[in-house]
């Protein structure tokens, strides 16, 4: 009984269901290919008549009255504030994460490094991470192109590489796959408070604790992605100029008397 419980959900939650194989974000290579903005306006949350299935997997095996019936069961609810963006997106564009990378020869990389991690707080930033020969700064992607202008000032641009990725589609189907993990987890919660046997009680907790950690993980992909789109990632690496050093020993004058009264030393200072 308790096999088939899990089966019917486990078949439920498929669509919910992401890879922690190949990182926290990766989907599993069986999973559904991420919806297109047109796909995503015709998908909605599980209804009551799938969620109803999924009580109806859960109450055949109970008819002996561990689950008592008093009727058609609510609508589930949820507390939890809704996504926000996929109306954004209809409304001002696609989601787009800006990434570049500038490598500069200057004479001072420690004073340059310092005057980018200035730039970076005057845009609005901060500093992410800075070394030796490097530093990589977050700034708000409205301050972008300007941020990138006034680092292009500070020496001469020996290569420049801009990159920009459309993250829309796999925003919106990271907000369709919490919605419909959302209502899974509601109707859960309402058939274990209906439960009578401690082997059903066990199952349902079971599956409430693996949609609750998909939940998480897809709630951290949104956040991720949404910061990723309002900070750009801007990444300077430095090149040190070599200066030319005259030797004032070397400086001879034309004239021998002239070399006598000290010239050479007084170019020197």
């Amino acid at each position: 009984m308790v096999k088939r419980i899990l089966g019917t959900l486990g078949t439920l939650m498929l669509a919910t269901a992401i890879g922690c194989g190949g990182g926290m974000y990766e989907a599993k290579a069986d999973a559904p290919p991420p919806m297109s903005p047109g796909a995503y306006a015709s998908a909605a949350p599980m209804d009551e008549s799938t969620l109803g299935g999924l009580a109806a997997g859960i109450r055949g095996p109970m008819m002996d009255g561990a689950i008592a019936s008093n009727g058609p069961a609510p609508a589930p609810t949820s507390t939890a504030p809704a996504p926000q963006g996929s109306e954004a997106f209809q409304q001002h564009g696609p989601m787009l994460v800006y990434t570049a990378t500038i490598h500069l020869a200057v004479f001072q990389v420690a004073e340059a490094s310092k005057q980018v991690e200035v730039m970076s707080r005057e845009a609005g930033g901060f500093l992410a991470r800075r070394d030796d020969q490097s530093i990589v700064i977050r700034v708000p992607v409205a301050r972008f192109e300007e941020t990138m202008k006034r680092l292009e000032k500070l020496g001469d641009v020996l290569h420049r590489n801009v990159v920009a990725e459309d993250v829309t589609e796999q925003y919106m189907d990271a907000e369709v796959r919490l919605k419909n993990a959302r209502a899974v987890r509601d109707r859960l919660q309402q058939l274990l408070e209906k439960a009578s046997k401690v082997e059903d009680s066990l199952a349902i907790e079971k599956e409430l604790t693996r949609i609750g950690n998909d939940i998480e993980t897809l709630e951290g992909k949104l956040k991720y992605l949404r910061d990723r789109a309002q900070y750009s990632t801007i990444t300077v690496n430095f090149q040190a100029k070599q200066t030319d050093n005259v030797n004032a020993s070397s400086v001879r004058m034309p004239i021998d008397w002239l070399n006598n009264l000290g010239l050479g030393r007084l170019l020197s200072l």
